[in-house]
């Protein structure tokens, strides 16, 4: 349906030449299928077309955060608040800029910044609370998502973030009953079935492991969805001793992995390499990503690792 939608914002765009909303829909759909060289072109091209609208800024901005580009990305974000201050949603994406950068102290600026403008947006309280998990302040983070909750019971990335907290403090049981609640509001966040992949009490739970099972992944979107369906997928094999199978679906994972976050390979290489020389993939299959001479393989994620 994505390349359905691309082809609808193509064709909008041609009707509408001199409309920025179609191109900024247009950068979002690329960024899910992984295609950050024309969604960074798209977001250039905005800049200089609409140079006094921050949403071009803020599109642009996305992109290269994608494709690792933190500090430009963060420039480009600051630009953009120049021509609007008070953009709530301008403070929140700088604010999550910086907190990947590991600028805690300028991440809560602006992330309260952006709540100070709309105090209910839930990304906002969402971002938040990840800070001050961050800064080691748990019971904070938990007040908030709790709050959240009762506000809104319905959205499923407040239950996720939640079961993180829980697993920290130690409540194991705390948190996989919520990140089965995230399953039961969204049967597709597949992000929850990974999470719930590492534990045996889901590995024995037929019903949701048979539902991963009977789907093939290959169409999922956007990208990071089919990275934890596979994850999930190659935990659930592994589990039943069906090796040929998870490495199969490891290797798929990590190769995504690496299609959509070129600039980590380092770091998902490293991670992979943790694991048994029994999974290994010619360097050849991720060659356009990983360039080093250092090694002449690619060591696939095992089961427990993502």
């Amino acid at each position: 349906y994505l390349n359905e939608a691309i082809t609808f914002m193509k064709s909008a765009i041609i009707i509408d030449p001199k409309s920025n909303v179609y191109r900024s829909n247009l950068i979002g759909l690329y960024r899910e299928i992984g295609n950050h060289k024309e969604a960074i072109k798209i977001g250039e091209d905005l800049i200089k077309e609409k140079p006094e609208e921050i949403n071009a800024y803020l599109n642009y901005s996305t992109s290269l955060v994608d494709v690792g580009q933190l500090e430009k990305a963060a420039e480009i974000c600051q630009l953009g608040l120049t021509k609007n201050p008070v953009s709530a949603f301008g403070h929140l994406t700088l604010g999550a800029i910086m907190k990947n950068l590991g600028n805690y102290k300028k991440g809560l600026y602006h992330t309260k910044k952006a709540l100070e403008i709309e105090p209910n947006i839930q990304n906002g309280l969402l971002n938040l609370s990840g800070l001050l998990q961050d800064n080691n302040e748990i019971d904070k983070a938990a007040e908030i998502l709790n709050s959240m909750i009762k506000n809104e019971k319905s959205n499923p990335s407040i239950y996720l973030n939640l079961a993180n907290i829980y697993q920290v403090q130690g409540e194991m049981k705390k948190s996989e009953d919520t990140l089965l609640k995230c399953i039961e509001l969204s049967e597709e966040n597949y992000r929850a079935h990974f999470l719930l992949s590492l534990r045996k009490s889901y590995l024995k739970n037929s019903k949701l492991i048979d539902n991963i099972l009977s789907r093939n992944g290959e169409k999922i979107m956007p990208i990071s969805n089919k990275i934890d369906f596979f994850f999930a997928k190659a935990n659930i094999l592994h589990f039943r001793k069906d090796y040929n199978k998870a490495s199969e679906c490891l290797n798929i994972a990590n190769k995504t992995k690496l299609f959509l976050h070129p600039s980590d390979k380092d770091k998902i290489i490293a991670d992979a390499n943790l694991v048994s020389k029994d999974y290994l993939v010619s360097k050849r299959d991720i060659q356009p990503f990983y360039n080093s001479s250092k090694k002449n393989i690619f060591i696939a994620g095992m089961p427990r690792c993502g």
